[in-house]
Order: structure tokens, then C-alpha cells, then sequence
């Protein structure tokens, strides 16, 4: 029997890692069944961005997820294990150097505000990009990571997954936003192959 490729996540911890914090929530669900018969999980602390561009140089992941601040002008923070900053980047920035290293990133997640200029940055090599309409929200970001992943890793196209768990937010927590390239129809852009699609009530438990 032919075992499915599983989904690679990179998933960058820029600032000191919390014990109940998105990063160990995602390590966690993501790698337990049966999640991770879907998921690679690749942790990585970065405190600078070059940590980041060899890891993707190296992982050549399918979704890179950032935990860590990004600031209201559309930067990213690294800070070291004290908290204090230890480098920066605007989104801009960092998506084009990321899509420098590699052929084509699948999805980019980040926790902040996200703009169509930014994915256009990485000059096509990155499919989509997920984050805030307007800034950071770290418990609706901690409420949809999970089911969309959860969903994505059960074979549901990346618009559809999307829909799902963000029609199942409370009203004033829908705030996420999907952006996607041009050549991309999200409603059918899966990153695994799968059986049926995932219903919302299974993506939420």
C-alpha cells in the first residue's frame, strides 16, 4: 500500500516560546494520531532572519508558520531568549528572501497583517499567504490554526479548509484573511491528496 506524502511545516518560533503558546500547540496536535500520520513538524528557534532562509534553504517545507510579532508597519520581530529584540525584517522582505532560497513555498502563515504587496514580494514563489486583516490577534490565531491544518492534512483544498474554519469563529473573531497567487483557484488547491473532504464539525474537534 502506498503511503501518502505527508505535509512539511516549518514552524518558526521568533520569540521565547510559551508553554501553552501557539508553537507548542501546533508541535503537539499536529504530531499526535492522527495528525501525524498528515504532518512533518520541524521546529525551529530563530532569533535572526537568516535562520530562517537556511532552514527553508535546507527543510525546503511545504507551509512555513511564523510565531512572533509582527508590527503595525509590517515588520517581523525576532527576539532572543529574553525577550529582548534580536533582529528584524519587514514581511516583504523576508517572504522574497525566503522565495530566493527555494523553488516555490506552499502556504506562509503569519500571525499579523498581511497585504497583497507582500505576497507579490515573493515574485510568484509562494502560493499563499495567510494572516490578520489588521493586526496580530494571538487567541483567534491559537482557534484556527489547528482545524485548518487539521483540515489541510485530510486533503481539503486550501479555500475550502479556509471557509470552514473561519464560518466557525464567533462573528467578531473572523479576522483571518486568505490571499492567494494569481494562477492559484484556492478551491482546489490541495496540499494532499485525500479520500473525502473533511467535515466542519471533525475539523473543530
Amino acid at each position: 500500500m502506498e503511503t501518502m506524502q505527508k505535509i512539511k511545516i516549518l514552524l518558526v518560533a521568533a520569540v521565547p516560546p510559551a508553554e501553552r503558546g501557539e508553537a507548542a500547540l501546533l508541535q503537539q496536535k499536529l504530531t499526535a494520531e492522527p495528525c501525524g500520520r498528515c504532518f512533518e513538524v520541524v521546529a525551529l528557534r530563530a532569533v535572526k532572519v537568516d535562520n530562517v532562509i537556511e532552514a527553508v534553504k535546507n527543510l525546503r517545507p511545504d507551509i512555513v508558520h511564523f510565531c512572533g510579532e509582527c508590527t503595525a508597519k509590517g515588520d517581523f520581530v525576532f527576539a532572543d531568549d529574553d525577550g529582548t529584540t534580536s533582529d528584524w525584517c519587514s514581511k516583504s522582505s523576508l517572504l522574497k528572501k525566503m522565495a530566493q532560497a527555494v523553488d516555490e513555498i506552499r502556504l506562509v502563515y503569519f500571525n499579523g497583517a498581511v497585504k497583497d504587496s507582500e505576497l507579490a514580494a515573493a515574485q510568484g514563489k509562494i502560493a499563499v499567504l495567510i494572516g490578520m486583516q489588521q493586526r496580530g490577534e494571538t487567541e483567534i490565531s491559537k482557534k484556527f490554526v489547528v482545524p485548518f491544518y487539521m483540515a489541510l492534512g485530510f486533503g481539503n483544498p486550501v479555500g475550502f479548509a479556509f471557509a470552514k474554519v473561519w464560518q466557525a469563529l464567533p462573528e467578531g473573531e473572523r479576522k483571518l484573511v486568505l490571499r492567494f497567487r494569481n494562477d492559484i483557484d484556492p478551491d482546489k488547491y490541495c496540499l494532499r491528496s485525500s479520500g473525502a473532504p473533511i467535515t466542519q464539525t471533525a475539523a473543530l474537534n
